[in-house]
């Protein structure tokens, strides 16, 4: 197959339609965050890697949601979140729940910026709780939220 014939994925899609630029922090391996332009309206936007692998959520993609959250807010510019994701990294064990115990709460807290998910796939955990405490929260056609993947249940 020629790589002129491979689809692209939806984050790709949107990112470019968003006219994304990396925002200068550092990434981690589920999570990436950009600077965007909707309808000439600076937002900041939050993708998760569409591979399931390493679509995961631990310490690392706490502290970009952190940060880009921080901006946000000095900014007042809306979170788009593209959701794909595994959820929790279980590898990481209560660190990592802890940390997004913290994003949660500080969501549901202290929240002053708009929150708007679209939900590209699969999505468990922490992207499925944003997505429900989003003020506006898109689902394709392909799109699954699950509040708790198998591998948590499993662990506890």
């Amino acid at each position: 197959m020629s790589s002129q014939s491979l689809p692209v994925s939806p984050v790709i899609r949107l990112l470019t339609f968003l006219s994304c630029q990396p925002i200068n922090m550092p990434q981690s391996v589920g999570l990436n965050s950009y600077e965007g332009v909707l309808n000439n309206v600076r937002v900041l936007v939050i993708a998760s890697n569409p591979d399931p692998k390493l679509g995961s959520i631990g310490r690392a993609e706490c502290e970009l949601i952190n940060a880009t959250f921080h901006i946000a807010s000095r900014l007042a510019a809306p979170v788009v979140f593209l959701w794909s994701t595994s959820g929790a990294r279980i590898s990481e064990g209560a660190e990592a729940l802890e940390e997004i115990s913290k994003i949660l709460k500080r969501t549901i807290d202290g929240r002053d910026f708009l929150m708007i998910s679209l939900v590209l796939g699969a999505t468990a955990g922490i992207g499925a709780y944003l997505t429900c405490l989003s003020e506006f929260s898109i689902l394709s056609e392909d799109s699954q939220l699950f509040m708790t993947g198998p591998q948590l249940v499993k662990a506890l």
